[in-house]
């Protein structure tokens, strides 16, 4: 059973065999669009370039803490980002019957394993935690 169990737990959640294989974008056509296309009487910047130009984001520092992907937001980034989980949470609880709740940082195996987080995360937790 635990071999079963983590050879299951080892497989990717495959695409829906609509989804076309693809070796870059060109290979994967655009299925629809919704709206219009917004136009600038400037260039448009990357959100990328511009958190890095307003010193929002350390792309850098936040992978080196935590690994590809993570963001370390500074100074006036981390006041928006605050702001805006403020907001959000004010919104929610106080107009859509949300019940605010703030859960553990740290979770059993099991309550990630029912969450199908990602695999690699709950190996290291059940090697860490001593089972």
């Amino acid at each position: 059973m635990k071999e079963q169990e983590s050879i299951l737990l080892s497989l990717p959640n495959l695409p829906h065999e609509s989804i076309p294989d693809g070796a870059s974008e060109e290979d994967n056509p655009e299925i629809r669009q919704w709206g219009h296309k917004p136009e600038y009487g400037f260039d448009p910047q990357s959100h990328v370039d511009l958190c890095d130009q307003l010193s929002l984001i350390d792309f850098a520092r936040g992978a080196k803490l935590a690994g590809s992907g993570f963001l370390l937001y500074t100074g006036w980034g981390a006041r928006l980002e605050r702001a805006l989980i403020q907001f959000l949470l004010d919104l929610h609880t106080r107009e859509h019957g949300y019940t605010e709740v703030s859960p553990p940082f740290v979770v059993s195996p099991d309550c990630m394993t029912g969450s199908r987080s990602v695999p690699e995360v709950l190996r290291s937790s059940i090697c860490c935690s001593g089972r």
